[in-house]
């Protein structure tokens, strides 16, 4: 019997790796066309806004991304909240908590946005962007056509949580591929035959995402029947259940806002909208290390949750020393783009002002400390170990921008103080994130 059982659990941790690997190669065929995509994007949007209106323009993303924080965690408590019934096979309970999450999530939006449309008619935009190449009118309307899309994908992207769950991170990879081809086919349109218009780039970058989510959620729910939501299928206890762990993933979605999309907001008040397009660049060139690493460790957060369930210690250890293995690997990776990078800006984007080898150095250390981390905050939100990735994110959110204005205006580090002040922020889980992992991956010595 216990034979049987050895054998039973070797077959499910064989199935699980699979699944993993699986994942992982069409994950980083999808990703690497994504980034191509979104490289490409970034010079037509130069040529085509000039780099003060860019540097608006990302400003503006930075800060809507803010409202996804507002879910109070319910896309990340779903995703472990499904992983968690399928592993006891209970597709009822599946349906129902994700019915619960997009009548949730949907009335949270129809608030938010009944709020802001409100809230926008008294907002100086002027003095927010700190501009005046543009009017007050026309950034309002470019900001309301954003913040309309970015509240309606708020409630469609819940797929992509859906399909993480179920351990399909390939397809949500696709999803962005589709969405990112669409934005370059639409804004390289807008290139050739319109004048620069930022109200036209809001509506196109806006109708991409809308345009991929409603495919693959519409393709999704005809194909698995049993996982559509049904307004028959929503529980009040879902919602609670869900939040109650879900609200500690929203304590370090704040931070996480705080801490990666203030930056651009500081930089803009203390330096100037040119400065992001520096920031901007930089930032994006090294997003190519942190996709090729979050596509190795994304699909394990499911897997840890499933392993987790399974009480299958062996399998997380093993997992565990072997992304400490592939971030050696991350770490070559980051030395060499640092070094790389000015020649590869160059032939990428051309002249930009603002930027030198110091921003990027600052941004290689900033790139290390966020991969070192996320090696550890996929395994502890698998097993739904929060509370330090909570008080740690805490005390970084509270201490980021202070230093960050300290660096810039007592130090006149320029934009490379904003980067440190993040990097020292970050610094914290860095520490503590790896000794939490293990105390809990060896606590318990055999299986």
């Amino acid at each position: 019997m216990a034979e049987s059982v050895m054998v039973m659990g070797s077959q499910v941790s064989g199935a699980r790796s699979k699944r993993y690997l699986k994942q992982l190669k069409g994950a980083f065929v999808f990703k690497m066309l994504a980034l191509m995509a979104s490289f490409l994007i970034i010079p037509i949007m130069i040529k085509y806004l000039g780099a003060i209106k860019y540097g608006i323009w990302s400003t503006l993303l930075s800060i809507l991304s803010w409202v996804l924080m507002f879910d109070l965690g319910i896309g990340n408590g779903l995703r472990n909240r499904i992983s968690e019934s399928i592993a006891k096979n209970d597709l009822v309970s599946v349906r129902k908590y994700i019915s619960t999450a997009y009548v949730s999530i949907g009335l949270g939006a129809v608030c938010i946005g009944g709020l802001f449309f409100i809230g926008s008619e008294y907002i100086p935009w002027n003095r927010v962007f700190n501009t005046e190449i543009i009017t007050n009118k026309e950034l309002k309307f470019v900001v309301n056509i954003s913040m309309f899309f970015v509240l309606v994908n708020f409630l469609l992207s819940l797929i992509n949580q859906v399909l993480n769950a179920v351990q399909k991170a390939e397809q949500t990879i696709f999803n962005q591929f589709l969405s990112n081809v669409l934005s370059l086919t639409f804004v390289y349109a807008l290139y050739l035959y319109t004048e620069s218009s930022m109200e036209y780039l809001a509506f196109s970058y806006g109708i991409s995402i809308f345009i991929s989510n409603s495919i693959f959620s519409i393709w999704f729910y005809k194909s698995n029947p049993d996982f559509t939501p049904s307004f028959s299928f929503v529980r009040k206890n879902r919602l609670v259940d869900t939040l109650a762990l879900g609200l500690r993933f929203f304590v370090i979605q704040i931070a996480v806002v705080v801490l990666f999309t203030t930056d651009k907001l500081m930089i803009t008040q203390l330096l100037g909208p040119a400065y992001v397009t520096s920031y901007d660049v930089v930032f994006k060139l090294f997003t190519v290390i942190t996709i090729i690493h979050g596509i190795i460790v994304a699909p394990l957060w499911t897997s840890y949750s499933d392993a987790f369930h399974r009480g299958d210690y062996t399998w997380m250890r093993t997992m565990m020393n072997k992304q400490l293995q592939a971030f050696g690997i991350i770490f070559l990776g980051i030395l060499v783009l640092s070094l790389i990078s000015p020649f590869v800006i160059e032939i990428w984007v051309g002249e930009i002002p603002h930027l030198d080898n110091k921003l990027i150095y600052f941004l290689a250390v900033f790139t290390f400390f966020l991969t070192w981390n996320n090696v550890f905050a996929i395994f502890l939100n698998g097993i739904n170990e929060t509370k330090l990735q909570m008080r740690t994110a805490i005390v970084a959110s509270v201490i980021n921008i202070p230093l960050s204005v300290f660096f810039v205006k007592y130090f006149n580090m320029g934009v490379e103080g904003v980067v440190l002040g993040t990097i020292l922020a970050l610094s914290i889980f860095a520490f503590f994130g790896p000794y939490e992992s293990y105390k809990l991956l060896y606590k318990v010595k055999n299986d």
